[in-house]
């Protein structure tokens, strides 16, 4: 009997569930924020298929994330496959008509290489363009394609697009963070790599970089140099677009900063690029370049603080801004109150703009092993 009740409310408890999660979906603005854990995005780019690779993937899901950003240049092959397996234990689909979803891509110069290559990952990721961009309550991401020829052009679909979708999420209040990710950097520091795109693009930069600034993009991921480095809040240098200007001296913790934050993450797992000793650009606040890792993202204070965090695959060099050997950079940004409030509530994932309830399982183990 004791045994037959016991299933009998685990059941109940199921259908409440079901109930809830089918509510949620027809009221998004009424019980989204309510239900939803907050958004907690794991980024690297530059991984090909190696130990290193394995090594930060496993690092992303082991810190609990439910959306990994992945930066281009995956496997350094003709196709998709080995790289497919790797992220198998996050795997999603970038159509908003499909489920998983926890794994959204940008391409690389790389993964450009061929036809066979491009449609591998259309395929697999069942996209039809590789610009787009989707919401995780509060958060909205946008994901733009640095190899598309036409990048720099200002009548081109991608502009076009970039344009419509920052200013809908910038008049969007119920969006209190905006993140941009792609390939190619627009600045860094002196370094190893010995890609003319390694050092920026100006044409690019002036391109996009305004348009950041006018609708107060928060922060900007993207890798192609294979090190860490993160600016102060920056905004755009009409005089020297390679150069941006930083709007505070702050190194770790921002409150309503002015400008945008920008991330190289190209410590997926593929050979890293050295950093010319004493070279580091002025608007670069942190760098390291002697561990792969991952720049972990999660949100707290009702979805007002945005903490970045560099977790490395193994204990290096504590930066400036953190104590600890495994974590290699630890920066915050704080807005004012108000806004959408976010419960964090470690059961499931509920992407509101894509409309997929997502149970999330988050495993404490390498999956590889």
């Amino acid at each position: 009997m004791r045994r037959t009740n016991k299933f009998r409310g685990f059941i109940a408890a199921m259908i409440s569930s079901l109930i809830f999660i089918g509510i949620t979906n027809s009221i998004p603005n009424a019980f989204t924020f309510a239900y939803a854990v907050s958004p907690h995005f794991g980024s690297a780019g530059d991984w090909a298929c190696g130990s290193n690779a394995k090594n930060t993937f496993s690092n992303i899901v082991n810190h609990g994330t439910t959306t990994a950003l992945t930066l281009g240049d995956m496997s350094f092959q003709n196709t998709g496959k080995c790289w497919f397996d790797i992220v198998k234990p996050l795997d999603g689909d970038a159509n908003p008509n499909a489920g998983g979803k926890r794994v959204k891509i940008t391409i690389g110069n790389h993964d450009a290489v061929s036809t066979t290559s491009l449609n591998s990952y259309k395929k697999h990721f069942n996209l039809d363009k590789f610009y787009y961009s989707f919401d995780r309550d509060n958060v909205h991401v946008l994901v733009l394609n640095s190899e598309d020829p036409d990048r720099s052009n200002k009548n081109s679909a991608q502009y076009k697009f970039v344009q419509s979708d920052l200013q809908a999420a910038h008049n969007n209040p119920n969006i209190k963070w905006i993140i941009v990710e792609f390939h190619k950097p627009f600045f860094s520091s002196p370094n190893g790599c010995d890609s003319s795109a390694c050092k920026g693009s100006k044409p690019f930069t002036e391109t996009y970089q305004p348009l950041f600034d006018q609708n107060k993009v928060d922060l900007v991921l993207y890798a192609h140099v294979h090190n860490y480095e993160r600016t102060y809040p920056v905004v755009f240098n009409s005089g020297n677009p390679l150069k941006p200007t930083k709007t505070t001296n702050e190194r770790c913790d921002y409150t309503n900063p002015k400008g945008t934050i920008y991330a190289i993450v190209g410590t997926g797992g593929n050979g890293l690029h050295t950093l010319i000793s004493g070279k580091k650009a002025d608007f670069m606040a942190i760098q390291q370049a002697s561990r792969f890792g991952q720049l972990d993202l999660t949100f707290s204070s009702n979805g007002n603080k945005l903490t970045g965090q560099f977790f490395a695959n193994e204990p290096g060099v504590a930066g400036k801004c953190a104590d600890s050997s495994k974590i290699l950079d630890h920066f915050t940004i704080t807005k004012g109150t108000g806004g959408n409030s976010i419960s964090s509530i470690p059961a499931t994932a509920l992407d509101k703009k894509e409309g997929q309830a997502n149970i999330s399982f988050v495993p404490t183990l390498n999956p590889f092993t």
